[in-house]
């Protein structure tokens, strides 16, 4: 009978170091089934540093290339006015505004009341650009016109696009020449 008591005594002794075992254990379980505040501010922040690198890394990437773009549109439209002007055998003149910075296409014939502006639509070169020029053509106000006939020929003309906000300066020209109506680009960029 002592013996029973004694077993009794240890089984159940047993069962309550097991049972506070368990409640411990669950505790912990439950405490550490999510993150900890520290946690997440040490991922927030490392997040955050890689968004912050990959912005500073893209806007250098960036920088200095509008220009360049600028100059590729300004050619793009240079280069429809002349194939117009062949195709149609007439007087196509490309139309830069050098204030609201957009280029477009106008066809004019020798009556000037057979006059269509903007034949296409026109393209607007990217923000943060300044562009300056000068023309053979007519000039008016802050409209440089680049006109070319029905032999492809045009104008001497020169126009230069700056991007002053770039690290270090960054302009693109397109020079244009008159007897074979074609243009050439230069630019400063990488």
């Amino acid at each position: 009978m002592i013996s029973q008591i004694g077993f009794r005594k240890n089984e159940f002794m047993v069962r309550m170091v097991g049972r506070l075992f368990l409640r411990l254990a669950g505790r912990r379980l439950r405490r550490r089934s999510g993150f900890s505040l520290v946690e997440m501010l040490v991922v927030m922040t490392i997040v955050l540093s890689l968004t912050l690198l990959s912005v500073l890394a893209y806007q250098s990437y960036q920088n200095g290339r509008l220009a360049p773009e600028s100059a590729r549109r300004i050619t793009s439209v240079l280069r429809s006015a002349r194939e117009m002007a062949i195709a149609n055998n007439g007087t196509y003149t490309a139309v830069l505004d050098m204030e609201a910075g957009r280029m477009w296409i106008d066809q004019s014939t020798t009556d000037s009341l057979d006059y269509r502006p903007q034949v296409a639509s026109p393209i607007f070169l990217p923000d943060h650009v300044q562009v300056s020029g000068w023309s053979d053509g007519a000039t008016t106000g802050t409209l440089l016109y680049y006109p070319y006939q029905g032999d492809g020929t045009g104008v001497n003309g020169l126009v230069r696009i700056d991007e002053p906000g770039a690290d270090r300066p960054t302009w693109a020209s397109v020079e244009l020449f008159r007897t074979t109506g074609q243009f050439r680009v230069r630019s400063s960029a990488r």
